[in-house]
């Protein structure tokens, strides 16, 4: 059972608070994009740091009323940070198509972008400065203590968000990360953290895993 309906059955009709964080457009390869378009009792946060991306999101959600847009990175420190995205001229390069998602590829850490493609990303990666802060932070300044579903798609930084945690503030009832991008030992410390820490059913999807409680 793919993620959306799983997560569509665990809530049936309750309302929903969700903070995703590496929301891109909003829509591409998100599986919860349905769930928060079409239940008026989903409300939360939209985290993106690369602007262009984010008035993505705002104009799919047609400011509903329901949602917060925030423009920043999830780091370990509060302040600014280094951004690293792909310019859209790369779509344009002669005689070669850039893979799909290309406009999704947003990291803190510049390697993963340039590795990627056979290193054909390499003259498009932009750097911006961006506003960064701690999971902590963001959930104190959202005031998201009721969390119930924590979505991450942050390139290979999901597993040290997850380990920023703090359990005994949140308690989300779902988690999904990807785990395309981490380290062998990042994927079993996070998996021994959910599942065995705080007691996590763990399902695979693709490049996913939804985590449940």
């Amino acid at each position: 059972m793919e993620i959306t309906e799983q997560v569509r059955r665990f809530f049936d009709d309750r309302p929903v608070e969700f903070l995703q964080i590496g929301a891109g457009d909003g829509n591409t390869a998100d599986p919860l994009v349905d769930l928060i378009r079409n239940n008026q009792r989903w409300f939360g946060v939209f985290v993106e740091p690369v602007p262009w991306l984010l008035q993505c999101v705002r104009r799919l959600h047609d400011n509903a009323g329901r949602f917060v847009y925030d423009g920043c990175a999830i780091a370990d420190h509060d302040g600014t940070c280094n951004f690293y995205h792909v310019d859209p001229d790369v779509q344009y390069v002669p005689g070669d198509r850039p893979p799909p998602f290309w406009h999704l590829i947003g990291s803190t850490n510049r390697d993963l972008i340039s590795e990627r493609w056979h290193g054909k990303f390499e003259p498009f990666i932009k750097k911006t400065m961006v506003t960064c802060m701690t999971l902590h932070t963001l959930i104190h300044r959202r005031n998201l203590h009721g969390l119930d579903v924590l979505a991450i798609d942050a390139e290979g930084y999901d597993a040290r968000i997850i380990q920023q945690i703090n359990f005994n503030i949140i308690a989300p009832h779902v988690i999904i990360y990807e785990t395309e991008h981490m380290t062998r030992e990042e994927e079993l410390n996070v998996t021994a953290l959910l599942m065995h820490g705080h007691g996590y059913t763990l399902t695979p999807e693709g490049n996913n895993t939804l985590a449940m409680r």
